[in-house]
């Protein structure tokens, strides 16, 4: 459970379009808002992938440290250290979601994002901007958070966990119980399951409606093992494709892959 010293947590790489400005803006008000309150201000932890040989991961992160800076965020180097964590190692990471009062989650109009299934899997909330990937895998006020892109609005859901650490653990639970039981691999395999069984169905019906005889018949069911088979590798390489365009971003996460395939195979009508 979310202890006193529990972080707010932000994994991303070190690019501007993954919209960290915004977290520090939300915090900085966060931080005015928790004076005088009997609650204590959680740390703020900004980690994620980083390339020395990167120049806009470079720049990004001297842009994001100088505006910890100005916010009054940080009052000097040793503060920057703590804040800023480049280039975890993996054990770094988990640690990080286990640990956390939240996790941030600040591009705006990205696509799926892993993120955010990650973050609910480990059982912890999501903070996260209403738009792209989020929209599709958040609950709002049920297993996270969608909020403006704005600080002001980042900073209320913030200081609700603030204020309620007991609330984060009930969202984290619930969190954890959506993932598993809609982009868990119980439903995946269910959904190629019947999608596969619809394909030989309909294959099936395709090449026997040409057949006019026992003999053709045969050659009709043989041929049609052969597209069979055919047709899984095509699938297994799709599968694999799909995968690696969200890694990478480039594929929306508006649909589950099954049904994502099931629209590519047959279409609005159903057909093959």
């Amino acid at each position: 459970s979310p202890s006193a010293a529990a972080p707010i947590v932000s994994l991303n790489r070190f690019e501007r379009k993954k919209n960290i400005g915004l977290l520090l803006h939300a915090y900085a008000i966060l931080k005015k808002r928790m004076l005088g309150t009997n609650k204590p201000l959680p740390p703020l932890i900004i980690a994620g992938g980083y390339d020395i040989k990167n120049l806009e991961n470079v720049k990004y992160l001297i842009e994001l440290q100088q505006l910890a800076k100005s916010l009054n965020i940080c009052d000097n180097d040793a503060d920057v250290i703590k804040l800023f964590r480049p280039s975890i190692s993996d054990e770094e990471r988990s640690i990080l979601f286990q640990t956390a009062l939240c996790i941030v989650y600040t591009p705006h109009l990205e696509h799926f994002g892993i993120v955010p299934l990650e973050a609910m899997y480990a059982g912890r909330p999501v903070v996260a901007v209403n738009s792209g990937g989020p929209t599709e895998t958040v609950l709002h006020g049920k297993t996270g958070f969608l909020c403006d892109n704005t600080p002001d609005s980042f900073c209320d859901a913030l200081e609700q966990l603030c204020q309620n650490p007991q609330r984060s653990l009930q969202i984290g639970k619930a969190g954890h119980a959506h993932v598993k039981s809609v982009f868990g691999s119980d439903r995946f395999q269910k959904q190629w399951l019947e999608l596969v069984t619809e394909t030989m169905m309909k294959a099936g019906e395709k090449k026997l409606s040409s057949s006019s005889s026992s003999l053709r018949s045969r050659y009709s069911v043989l041929n049609g093992m052969y597209y069979l088979g055919d047709f899984v590798m095509v699938v297994v390489f799709c599968v694999l494709l799909i995968f690696l365009l969200r890694s990478v971003s480039v594929l929306e996460g508006d649909q589950l892959i099954p049904s994502k395939m099931r629209e590519l195979l047959f279409g609005q009508d159903g057909e093959l």
